[in-house]
């Protein structure tokens, strides 16, 4: 195995390990991103199609997925989710999905999950390029169990006020 993939598995296992997800409800007038499983495909709504977030932004905007809670014949409740992401630096970052919402949505075939935008994600403005990940980890083998991915969004983080004043020296 290449050294980059047991990287990448090891912060998966750790992942599953040390970030249980609570579950929690969010409010409902919160705009979602729609996950169709069958497609892959991310949809953002158009709240959020103009922009993310602002450069430098942390943890001040969390953004809502709306997904499929069953996929196949696998609760996806159950599985460890993580958002992949190549921020405005062309950096690839984690994060593990912390909050699963199956009950705002009164259905018990939808759940939502939550992404709270941390500086590494709005590092610069630009193109932040991201993707959702379910998996489980098999511990002995060190393999994944069960792995699930979606096709890459893209949306903008604006530039702030930091970005055009260095923009100008």
């Amino acid at each position: 195995m290449f050294k980059i993939a047991e990287q990448y598995y090891d912060i998966l296992e750790k992942f599953t390990k040390e970030y249980t997800p609570s579950l929690s409800r969010v409010p409902l007038d919160e705009d979602r991103i729609i996950v169709d499983l069958d497609s892959r495909v991310i949809t953002l709504p158009d709240s959020l199609s103009d922009f993310f977030a602002i450069a430098e932004d942390h943890r001040s905007q969390t953004v809502y997925f709306e997904v499929d809670r069953y996929f196949e014949d696998v609760d996806l409740a159950n599985i460890t989710c993580a958002v992949e992401y190549i921020n405005p630096a062309n950096q690839l970052r984690l994060y593990p999905v912390t909050l699963k919402d199956i009950d705002t949505l009164y259905s018990e075939k939808k759940m939502i999950l939550a992404w709270s935008l941390g500086s590494e994600a709005t590092s610069q403005g630009g193109t932040l390029k991201f993707a959702l990940h379910f998996f489980k980890t098999n511990h002995e083998t060190k393999t994944l169990a069960y792995s699930l991915h979606t096709l890459p969004c893209e949306a903008t983080i604006l530039g702030g006020m930091d970005t055009m004043v260095n923009d100008k020296q």
